[in-house]
């Protein structure tokens, strides 16, 4: 079977963008921790700041 590639488009506020910078870099850290996760990328657009983009892959639909 193949990987389970998920992608993320996350828009937060100009007012809670930077409360929700930091969380979603320790979500994006403990997330490649986890059992079944191959990759977990968190990306914030250059030419849309506070828009948040997240490349996931995942060995399969159960370990997601």
């Amino acid at each position: 079977m193949s990987d389970l590639r998920v992608v993320a488009i996350i828009p937060v506020s100009a007012e809670a963008v930077d409360q929700v910078r930091p969380a979603l870099q320790t979500l994006a850290e403990a997330t490649r921790n986890e059992e079944g996760c191959v990759s977990y990328d968190l990306f914030e657009s250059g030419s849309a700041p506070g828009t948040f983009v997240t490349v996931e892959c995942w060995r399969d639909t159960a370990s997601l």
